[in-house]
């Protein structure tokens, strides 16, 4: 996260296993909750899975749980999406894939610092 004005805020969460959509759109609920409500957010993400079932009104097949409760996180808020394409060389995406990494190498959590 990177808030106006402001250094890059980073951290890691580790799920056990699960899948990548469970991953990126745990990243997008935990982003949006270290977000003040009334904040205009942009959230760039490479999955388009993430996209479509948070704000295209994609019906979620699996993970109905985990979409909801983002669903209800994001009620009321100013937040765009962004796709970018993985691996792609995107400096702030690579980061955030190294990061996911990391959380996997050390299977434990550190969240927004």
């Amino acid at each position: 996260m990177i808030p106006p004005g402001e250094s890059p805020r980073e951290g890691y969460d580790w799920l056990g296993i699960g899948t990548n959509n469970v991953a990126e759109i745990t990243a997008i609920l935990r982003a949006i909750q270290g977000i003040p409500k009334n904040v205009v957010a942009v959230i760039h993400t490479d999955s388009k899975y993430a996209i479509g079932v948070l704000s295209l009104g994609w019906k979620a097949k699996a993970n109905k749980e985990l979409i909801a409760k983002t669903r209800q996180v994001l009620e009321g808020r100013r937040v765009r999406f962004v796709y970018v394409p993985g691996h792609a060389g995107i400096p702030l995406n690579e980061r955030a894939d190294e990061l996911a990494r990391e959380a996997i190498r050390a299977q434990k959590t550190v969240l927004l610092a």
